[in-house]
């Protein structure tokens, strides 16, 4: 089950997000409030190393950028912006997940098949034909009854 989550960070006022034990959280939105002037970098600092994410700026006319960040309660993690400090904060939005939802998430993606099957090419008409594909065609016939060849040394 997700739910909503939402922050203001202020400039020069770092903001831990709360994330509850059983969940991760997913930030998939940064915003400027209404009437914001100045530019404000949003940054994370995650183990105490900082991470530039974006500048948001009102007279370049970026109000807004996407974000598709997992955090988990185990994770240091704080949300800083930067910005002048008469500057207003930014906006952080996403969603809470549990945390099992995420791991059967990811199961699903995982192929239940090692194999990848192997694409065939034409080249100026011509099939390229595999190794595999050639000691495969020595075997059998287009009956499907064995029609192996023997090596004569």
């Amino acid at each position: 089950m997700e739910s909503f989550f939402g922050v203001e960070v202020m400039v020069g006022k770092p903001l831990k997000p709360k994330i509850p034990d059983d969940r991760v959280l997913h930030v998939s939105q940064i915003a400027l409030p209404a009437g914001a002037r100045d530019a404000v970098t949003f940054r994370v600092v995650l183990d105490r190393k900082s991470f530039t994410v974006a500048t948001l700026d009102p007279k370049r006319g970026v109000y807004f950028t996407r974000l598709d960040f997992v955090f988990s309660p185990t994770q240091k993690v704080l949300f800083a912006a930067d910005g002048p400090l008469d500057s207003s904060s930014v906006h952080v939005t996403g969603f809470t997940q549990l945390s099992e939802d995420i791991e059967e998430d990811e199961e699903d993606l995982v192929d239940e098949s090692d194999e990848v099957p192997k694409a065939k090419s034409l080249i100026y008409g011509k099939k390229d034909t595999t190794e595999e594909e050639k000691q495969l065609k020595a075997v059998t016939s287009d009956d499907g009854k064995s029609n192996r060849k023997r090596k004569r040394h």
